[in-house]
């Protein structure tokens, strides 16, 4: 067998606010590491995690992008992801029985 296990659900990509009775409020990593705190108010602590999500994504260039092959815009998970759904699972040659109701847009 090669390499991962391509049945295992992918590994979680999310920061989080965890809150340990009696320390306060910690940021863990997507790893479950702590990575700030401990904060008093969870205010602080999530504004922490939004913080550290917002540059996780922005490094990995998660958001918005534009499918390479019809144009429209899909929620992208990273650099590698450049195909919105529909056009990843259509196959790679169109099929001529069955044409994609979507239209590339203008440029």
């Amino acid at each position: 067998m090669m390499g991962k296990d391509c049945n295992l659900p992918k590994p979680s990509t999310q920061f989080r606010v965890d809150h340990v009775p009696g320390r306060g409020f910690f940021v863990l990593d997507p790893g479950g590491e702590k990575c700030a705190g401990p904060f008093k108010d969870e205010n602080k602590a999530l504004m922490s995690r939004d913080a550290k999500q917002a540059a996780a994504d922005a490094k990995a260039k998660r958001g918005p992008r534009a499918c390479m092959a019809c144009g429209h815009s899909f929620p992208s998970e990273g650099i590698h992801n450049r195909l919105c759904n529909d056009c990843k699972y259509r196959g790679s040659a169109p099929d001529p029985l069955h044409p994609s109701t979507r239209q590339r847009r203008a440029a």
